[in-house]
């Protein structure tokens, strides 16, 4: 089908679920049976220089997985976005990046408070402009074939974290004056961010296609997340945090946020700012799971949209419970029939 007639068909099924009071949108994320093209490691690009080589593999390899899930009539919409790891999050504001082999890392480099005056929101800085380059050459290069959507952001508190380095939670009680600065700075770069990569993306009949590839109708933003909140207790959260979160999310309809169980104790403070209209629970290792974090908060969460990332066997178990919730279910199949198979059955919750 024609990219054109393929999102309003999803387009019009997504707004839909945004105007009931329950029901599910099915996002599948893959199939054991695909073919994946085996990617080459982060580190093994010389960035900023290798970026369009680079890109031209991530949209080669968003065809091939395209092509083999042409039967399956999900969510999904199909979209491409300039992804390097985490680092460019922060990386944007100054410093330099570790290249791993799935991921990459900030260098702290405000290593003391004097060099909070090297900070500075600059289209000349290297790793913004090869997002932003990125985000231009995969609009044009991917034209009719994949839209564009958000990169997403690392909220203010994981933006200072990273900057500053695991000192930051010290600092917290040792220079609060500092902090507070820092986290205004970082405020400001999350507008400054989502502001100039919408430019170059552009809205989607009346929202924004997020970087978790969910749809948000009117002036959205996300993923954002709050991962530093696990390493601080709520009051600290609450002081250090919340505020400048707060800020960000009050210039916006919708934000999508990305939460980690082991940050739980924080929870009520983050999910109850009402912009977080829809919250992804992710599942990590020796952490609750996603649906265990479900149901621990369900009444904290009753008036939200819970993106969760199931397996079957979770779904089958917790049908009952999910049956009159509202939810984006991310789904990795065995293959493209228990795709469909999956899809049909968790519609008809």
């Amino acid at each position: 089908m024609e990219l054109d007639k393929l999102i309003e068909k999803k387009l019009e099924r997504i707004k839909t679920f945004y105007g009931s009071p329950r029901g599910a949108l099915v996002n599948v994320t893959g199939a054991a049976s695909f073919k994946e093209e085996r990617a080459r490691p982060l580190s093994s690009w010389n960035f900023p220089k290798d970026l369009f080589p680079y890109l031209d593999t991530c949209i080669e390899a968003a065809e091939l997985h395209w092509k083999q899930r042409e039967e399956i009539d999900d969510d999904l919409i199909p979209s491409v976005w300039p992804w390097f790891g985490i680092a460019e999050h922060s990386a944007i504001l100054g410093g330099d990046i570790h290249f791993a082999e799935i991921t990459s890392f900030q260098i702290p480099f405000v290593t003391d408070w004097s060099k909070l005056d090297d900070i500075a929101l600059s289209e000349n800085n290297k790793w913004f402009k090869m997002l932003m380059d990125g985000f231009c050459y995969l609009k044009e290069k991917s034209k009719g074939r994949f839209l564009v959507r958000q990169r997403g952001a690392e909220g203010p508190m994981d933006m200072a974290n990273a900057i500053r380095g695991n000192e930051f939670f010290s600092d917290l009680y040792d220079y609060p004056i500092e902090v507070h600065r820092l986290l205004g700075i970082c405020e400001k770069a999350m507008h400054w961010y989502f502001e100039h990569q919408k430019k170059i993306i552009g809205e989607l009949e009346g929202g924004w296609l997020t970087g978790y590839s969910v749809w948000m109708p009117g002036n959205s933003a996300g993923h954002v997340t709050e991962d530093a909140s696990v390493m601080c207790s709520p009051a600290m959260y609450r002081e250090f945090g919340r505020p400048y979160m707060e800020r960000f999310c009050a210039a916006h309809d919708h934000v999508l946020i990305h939460l980690h169980g082991a940050g739980k104790h924080a929870f009520p403070d983050i999910i109850s700012i009402p912009q977080f209209s829809i919250v992804e629970f992710t599942n990590d290792p020796k952490s609750p799971s996603g649906m265990e974090l479900f149901k621990e908060y369900e009444e904290l969460l009753k008036d939200k949209i819970i993106l969760l990332h199931l397996n079957r066997k979770e779904i089958e178990e917790n049908r009952d419970f999910l049956k009159d919730k509202k939810l984006i279910i991310n789904y990795f199949a065995e293959s493209v029939d228990d795709a469909m198979s999956m899809i049909k059955s968790l519609r008809s919750l």
